[in-house]
């Protein structure tokens, strides 16, 4: 062979695909993967002696226990409603479906109840977060074809928590993210919006910071002005 004359170990990186491709042996092996010498030194890097404290620290490494997980770990789903980032847990949500068309309920006192929508065959009540939350309405982001500008989707959240259930209407859906309790911040003190009582923290995600919705909170809100 050419690389053993020459006595080049790596001579796939020279005169093989990785270097020029010079070397006469492409026209019978094509590939270097393909010839006796890069094989030949495979073999002799798989059989190489380890170095000194190899053994024992990848065997300290597999008998290691595992890290635990952060106590108290959760993961939520996050959202948008207007220009408002938030999150809520994901054992609350039952589903995430397309946008479905409503059918009023005449003389319900509360403005944030929006009517009833088919969901799979069950007619859920439809609640406006915007509305209940007192969240500032903002047109959704739309794409700009080539300006570069993401496509959105407006999305329906089946909320469900202790047989109550509700669908909520967002303007776009990021998705789910994990988090562990240093993750939440305290929501600053500066900002008094209505949406603060349903808040229990802040927390930073890849959209910019959202606001971490209590379910507790939220569905004994929406129980109390649904079903009064």
């Amino acid at each position: 062979m050419i690389a053993e004359a020459n006595g080049e170990s790596a001579c796939w990186r020279t005169i093989g695909v990785h270097g020029d491709g010079s070397c006469a042996e492409l026209a019978q092996y094509v590939h270097c993967r393909n010839c006796p010498v890069h094989a030949q030194a495979g073999r002799r890097l798989l059989d190489r002696t380890p170095p000194v404290g190899y053994q024992e620290s990848l065997a300290e490494s597999m008998a290691a226990e595992p890290a635990p997980p952060a106590r108290g770990t959760r993961a939520v789903l996050v959202f948008r409603i207007g220009e408002e980032w938030l999150a809520i847990d994901t054992p609350v949500i039952r589903e995430v479906v397309s946008q479905r068309p409503g059918h009023s309920l005449p003389h319900h006192p509360e403005p944030a109840v929006d009517g009833l929508v088919n969901v799979r065959g069950t007619l859920e009540i439809a609640v406006s977060l915007q509305k209940l939350m007192g969240l500032d309405p903002a047109a959704p982001l739309t794409t700009g074809g080539d300006s570069g500008q993401r496509a959105v989707l407006s999305r329906t959240l089946v909320l469900s928590r202790q047989g109550e259930t509700f669908a909520c209407p967002v303007d776009e859906v990021a998705g789910i993210i994990a988090l562990a309790p240093d993750d939440i911040g305290a929501v600053p003190v500066t900002v008094a919006r209505a949406e603060n009582r349903h808040v229990e923290g802040v927390i930073a995600t890849e959209r910019g910071p959202a606001g971490l919705i209590d379910p507790a909170k939220l569905f004994g809100e929406l129980a109390s002005r649904v079903f009064r």
